[in-house]
């Protein structure tokens, strides 16, 4: 079975999220790959990671239509397509898995199904953490989020509740509010890496072996 672990980018606004992500989620035993919206004049150490770049930026013209975000999320699912994988996440690159969290994300990334995140500040499914091991929804995406339809408006927590995922781990965006950060929580979701360490340094436990 080949595992990967994907997210989508735009490097050049913040390469430090970028690697941080890459530094983050190496060594956890699957394939990373970063999809950038864009050419890329950053330069990043990608290690073993793969990544991605396109000639021109569609970036995000409306609040609710992202182009660039939904042809770098179709254009993953299509490389692993043509690589062969069977086993494929998309963790956001704002997106940490704490190592409480970690055992089970694995066992589940390494299963058959749709997972997802909740997110129970704002009631929706957590877009930038999905477990895509079901054909249905891989089928869903490729439809639906091809060439003619990347300039839709659209949003993307419609789509993930629409496929109906099993929802996976205790977390929550946070959005720049510590205060929804508990100490019991798996992941958090748009998450910037002062907030990250800020986390570490007050006693979590980041995803690292």
């Amino acid at each position: 079975m080949k595992s990967l672990l994907f997210a989508t980018a735009c490097i050049d606004l913040d390469p430090g999220r970028y690697q941080n992500w890459l530094d983050y989620y190496a060594g956890w035993g699957v394939d990373l790959l970063l999809v950038n919206d864009g050419p890329l004049r950053t330069r990043l150490n990608l290690g073993r990671a793969r990544l991605l770049c396109f000639s021109e930026r569609l970036g995000r013209p409306q609040h609710f239509q992202f182009p660039g975000w939904t042809r770098s999320f179709f254009t993953a699912l299509y490389w692993c397509e043509q690589k062969k994988y069977t086993q494929i996440a998309h963790v956001e690159s704002d997106c940490y898995i704490f190592q409480r969290g970690k055992e089970k994300f694995l066992d589940l990334f390494h299963s058959p199904g749709y997972y997802a995140g909740w997110c129970p500040s704002q009631h929706i499914p957590e877009s930038g953490l999905q477990i895509l091991n079901d054909p249905q929804a891989i089928c869903y995406y490729m439809q639906n989020y091809n060439r003619e339809r990347w300039h839709r408006v659209g949003q993307v927590e419609v789509d993930v509740e629409k496929l109906g995922p099993t929802y996976i781990l205790q977390g929550d965006r946070h959005e720049g509010h510590p205060e929804r950060y508990l100490p019991h929580y798996d992941y958090m979701a748009q998450l910037s890496v002062e907030d990250l360490k800020g986390i570490m340094g007050a006693g979590g436990q980041d995803g690292r072996d």
